[in-house]
């Protein structure tokens, strides 16, 4: 029973350790999703890495990123804010049980986009860690988004009630 004791906890504290992403991630997407919600450019800004908040971001001209009157592979953060998906949305919310630590430095956190009525969208940010914060990497997540969904990864479906 000794024995039992200390593996069963020892084995408590592997199963909870894996998977799991660092309290720091956790705070940070509630923190991007606040800010997407709020569509405040200047707090969307804070919580996307320092790298991509102005300039180009290079963005995969295989998204369909229409009537920005530039190349996708031109478009800064702040034009991509204007872009119907990210203006349009109405909230952004964690999905936690959709968690994926890449490695140390980089996690794939699931997040609901609602655009009112029935209308959604699942996702993934893509969370880097840059000193003690966790931030969005908007090019690797529009990367994901395209890897996954293709061409679509900027449309959102409609929910029949």
């Amino acid at each position: 029973m000794r024995l039992f004791a200390p593996c069963l906890m020892a084995l408590a504290l592997l199963v909870t350790g894996c998977g799991g992403i660092p309290p720091e991630a956790d705070a940070g997407v509630k923190k991007a999703a606040a800010a997407f919600t709020s569509k405040d450019k200047a707090a969307i800004a804070a919580v996307v890495v320092p790298s991509q908040r102005t300039g180009a971001l290079g963005l995969s001209s295989g998204l369909a990123i229409s009537g920005a009157g530039k190349k996708t592979s031109e478009l800064t953060l702040d034009e991509l804010l204007d872009v119907e998906f990210f203006s349009q949305v109405k909230s952004v919310t964690p999905d936690m049980d959709r968690t994926d630590m890449v490695d140390d430095n980089t996690a794939h956190i699931g997040v609901m986009f609602d655009f009112g009525d029935t209308t959604i969208a699942a996702r993934s940010f893509v969370l880097k860690k840059e000193g003690d914060a966790w931030l969005v990497d908007i090019k690797a997540t529009l990367d994901w988004w395209e890897k996954l969904n293709g061409s679509d990864a900027l449309s959102a479906i409609g929910l029949k009630k």
